[in-house]
């Protein structure tokens, strides 16, 4: 039997060339001579004639190899996460596990950390589909028993109080406590108030400014279609630099 989606829900696919291989290694290579970023993704661009969602997955996943290094550093696995406050960045882990669920291409960068490539078809919405990743993100982080977990959203997102409704209703019967939050910035929100917590987000603004982080999402998403993640993880062992 065949899964039919909403045309708003069609699957991301991207098969993984010859030619996107080497731009990935050439976008690789410029960053570890100190390039500029945007300028050598114009380059790489232009020189393989990258579609916009190859080049998207160069600009979410390739980074300098002190970047990625300093990113591994301050990453935790979900064994450290017991008793600890976590600070989760809403709809940034939700998309990944949303992808993860609709089987779309997911990456994982130099740096380790596993993202999306939603924007380029869809914006973030309440769904039934985000409405059960948060069910799932849930049901995963209350396996390791947190002490506090609060969920930050944006409060531009159409529906996004009902994110903090349907919260409020899981939260009478967790085994833990959880809560939501409305901002306007819920990178700056995050960023502000991290320094207590462990950040789980894949956002790479919010990666470089707080010290401990989680890919949450993307621990989620390897049980979910592991077969869908493209791994460029190794290209810090085995590049020039």
């Amino acid at each position: 039997m065949s899964v039919r989606f909403h045309k708003n829900y069609k699957r991301i696919s991207l098969i993984f060339s010859d030619s996107l291989k080497y731009a990935v290694e050439d976008f690789f290579f410029l960053l570890n001579r100190g390039y500029n970023r945007s300028s050598s993704l114009d380059l790489v661009t232009a020189r393989y004639r990258l579609s916009r969602l190859e080049r998207l997955l160069l600009y979410r996943a390739v980074f300098s190899r002190t970047v990625s290094l300093d990113r591994r550093r301050k990453t935790l696995s979900s064994k450290k996460i017991i008793n600890e406050k976590i600070l989760v960045d809403g709809f940034n882990v939700l998309s990944t596990i949303q992808s993860a669920l609709l089987g779309d291409v997911l990456v994982r960068g130099t740096d380790n950390i596993i993202r999306d490539m939603s924007a380029y078809v869809r914006k973030i919405k309440v769904s039934n589909f985000l409405i059960t990743s948060l069910f799932i993100s849930l049901f995963f982080i209350s396996r390791f028993f947190p002490k506090y977990v609060i969920y930050v959203f944006d409060s531009q997102v159409s529906r996004s109080l009902l994110m903090l409704r349907i919260l409020s209703c899981f939260s009478k019967k967790a085994s833990f406590r959880v809560s939501g939050k409305l901002a306007k910035n819920a990178d700056k929100y995050i960023v502000m108030h991290a320094d207590e917590f462990i950040v789980a987000s894949s956002d790479s603004v919010i990666v470089d400014r707080v010290n401990r982080v989680f890919d949450m999402g993307g621990e989620i998403a390897e049980i979910i279609s592991i077969e869908t993640i493209i791994d460029l993880s190794d290209l810090l062992d085995g590049l020039r630099v």
